[in-house]
């Protein structure tokens, strides 16, 4: 197997496909070194590649050599973190992988943007949604505990959610709708 040519995978699929986590296209197809998980990725390539609807948002767990399995999933959107493009018959698949590993990211502005939070506010958010604690958010903020509690309540108002998990439910379906 060999890396996806460059004009086949975006940077962040570029990487992962270099970091030896099992994935590679072999015969301009992704392929996995286990040939079981091979065959279910050409499963799903096949049933996106298609025509007719209900083919759009189907999972498949990829295994890898360490680390929990990542989950391979075809989308007609574009706009995902790891995306490889496979091109056959004329019909564009994008699979998407998703990596556990990796921690989901958003930018400050789209946040501002969306809920009309301050910067400061955004800045919390995004530690939260890194998993932080709000007591390590205030360290890394360098914030007293009762100024990052105002703001948390400010967010919470501004989008409309009443606990962390919610929040940060929220900003995971911004990132992946």
């Amino acid at each position: 197997m060999r890396p996806a040519a460059s004009n086949h995978a975006n940077k962040s699929a570029q990487r992962l496909l270099a970091s030896n986590c099992g994935l590679g296209v072999c015969g301009g197809r992704l392929a996995h070194r286990r040939p079981a998980a091979s065959a279910r990725l050409q499963a799903l390539v096949a049933a996106a590649a298609s025509p007719g609807p209900g083919v759009a948002n189907r999972w498949v767990d990829v295994d890898r050599p360490a680390g929990p399995p990542m989950a391979a999933f075809n989308d007609r959107r574009a706009g995902r973190r790891h995306a490889i493009t496979l091109v056959a018959d004329a019909a564009s698949v994008l699979i998407c992988i998703a990596d556990p590993e990796t921690r989901p990211t958003i930018p400050a502005d789209r946040l501002r943007e969306l809920f009309g939070l301050t910067a400061t506010e955004a800045r919390l958010a995004l530690w939260l949604l890194r998993g932080e604690t709000l007591h390590r958010a205030c360290d890394g903020l360098k914030s007293a505990r009762h100024t990052v509690r105002a703001q948390l309540a400010s967010i919470f108002s501004k989008t409309q959610t009443s606990r962390q998990s919610e929040l940060i439910t929220l900003m995971m379906r911004v990132i992946m709708p």
